[in-house]
């Protein structure tokens, strides 16, 4: 998966997002489904973020990416 900070997102495009659960995460065919998998990089003193607080993260990261 790539770090979500890196990832560009073009302007027009349809963007589905995902999340998983802690633990079992997405289904393979739902990781096979996907066109880009990224992920959230945490500091050292967090473990793991709950799949409300990732999402919340990983929409507004993908909403900076899109070329303006």
């Amino acid at each position: 998966a790539e770090d979500i900070s890196r990832v560009r997102v073009a302007a027009d495009a349809k963007v589905a997002l995902m999340v998983g659960a802690e633990g079992p995460g997405l289904t393979p065919a739902s990781q096979q489904a996907a066109d880009v998998r990224v992920r959230i990089p945490v500091s050292g003193a967090v473990d793991s973020l709950n799949v409300g607080a990732a999402a919340a993260v990983a929409a507004y990261a993908l909403g900076r990416a899109r070329d303006r």
